[in-house]
């Protein structure tokens, strides 16, 4: 997920794609999702500290060795784990949606419909929040499925 300006994060994904794959080139195993969440922590972050930043919040989403995750990075370079992750002017609404249904324990389908209720929320409430939903799925087979 994508907040802030789409140019600003267009480039960033692509500085971030290119750098994982020269980091697991060079170190011969696949870079984890924490680490990419770092990394694009580090590159927001010097952007910040020479004045001229990134506006975006970017949520990092994948599974790997260890297991799923969730990190956002803000504009400053923070990056935060929770359970689930919203970002961008619609979040607040998204987040009560979230927090209301949440459980540790869900179906795929369940996760989606819950997903896309949020997001659906959002839209109604905050013109800024965007007119669809596309909901990218990763189940145990580790195989993306977009809907």
């Amino acid at each position: 997920a994508i907040a802030g300006a789409m140019s600003d994060a267009e480039y960033l994904v692509n500085l971030a794609k290119a750098e994982r794959r020269l980091l697991a080139l060079r170190r011969g195993y696949p870079v984890s999702v924490k680490e990419s969440a770092k990394l694009i922590s580090n590159i927001v972050y010097s952007s910040m500290k020479s004045y001229n930043p990134f506006y975006v919040e970017l949520v990092v989403a994948g599974v790997d060795q260890d297991g799923p995750h969730v990190y956002t990075s803000d504009m400053s370079g923070a990056i935060t784990s929770e359970d689930f992750m919203s970002s961008g002017s619609g979040s607040p609404i998204a987040y009560g949606v979230l927090e209301q249904g949440f459980r540790k324990e869900f179906s795929l389908d369940e996760a989606r419909k819950l997903a896309e209720a949020a997001v659906r929320a959002a839209m109604e409430r905050d013109p800024g929040s965007g007119n669809g939903v596309d909901v990218l799925a990763i189940p145990n087979g580790h195989s993306l499925e977009v809907n």
